[in-house]
């Protein structure tokens, strides 16, 4: 799993199968000088995960919706990236626009590295939930990803309880509508073409080589 971020107008990757603790505190400081602490927004960074395409959306849909909405497609959007670096606290902010009723819950995915510690307290005003990442992944080989997902009502708070790093992207959840299953507009791909084509051809992009990585919205 790769994390890809800009700090300082410069871009940044880490593998988080072998990262270190300076890479993760460097993108703990990160989330905080672009949010002031609430963490790195989904212009702000990309990663190699998909959650929608990795059978999480079974289990959320069993678990949280109703029967008569199970059918319907989630639609997985990106909140925000944070790393808890020791004792963190922070709420998880509902960023549902008003009027909007789609919105049905929220997840939180734990992502594996080495320097993992401690566990998480997730709570709201009647309930609370103690996660240990390490204990969920206990035998599993490496890239799995532990996960929470609960109501967007009340708002949650994530809690981390001991020292030690932890990584996790919040997705707000949605439910599609039937019609359509994500807000992407399907344009020519005429301009991409042609500027990716001009991007390849500039000597000081991607100087060393490098990786070109495209989410897709169906499986070919």
């Amino acid at each position: 799993m790769d994390i890809f971020y800009k700090m300082d107008g410069k871009a940044e990757v880490i593998n988080l199968a072998n990262v270190t603790a300076v890479q993760l505190d460097a993108l703990a400081l990160a989330c905080k000088k672009n949010t002031g602490g609430g963490g790195l927004d989904a212009s702000k960074f990309s990663i190699n995960v998909f959650p929608e395409l990795s059978g999480l959306s079974a289990p959320i849909k069993a678990q949280i919706l109703s029967q008569k909405d199970r059918e319907k497609d989630i639609i997985w959007k990106i909140d925000a990236l944070r790393v808890y670096t020791g004792k963190d606290s922070l709420a998880i902010s509902d960023k549902t626009s008003a009027g909007n009723q789609k919105k049905f819950g929220t997840c939180v995915v734990i992502l594996p590295t080495p320097l993992s510690g401690g566990t998480l307290l997730l709570r709201n005003a009647d309930n609370k939930l103690v996660v240990d990442p390490e204990k969920m992944l206990q035998g599993k080989g490496i890239g799995h990803i532990s996960y929470v997902a609960f109501g967007t009502d009340p708002k949650p708070e994530v809690k981390k309880e001991s020292e030690g790093y932890c990584v996790i992207i919040t997705y707000s959840l949605y439910l599609s509508d039937g019609t359509q299953t994500s807000d992407v507009e399907y344009l020519s791909s005429e301009p991409f073409v042609t500027a990716l084509s001009k991007l390849l051809k500039d000597p000081k992009f991607l100087p060393k080589g490098g990786y070109l990585g495209f989410g897709l919205q169906q499986e070919y």
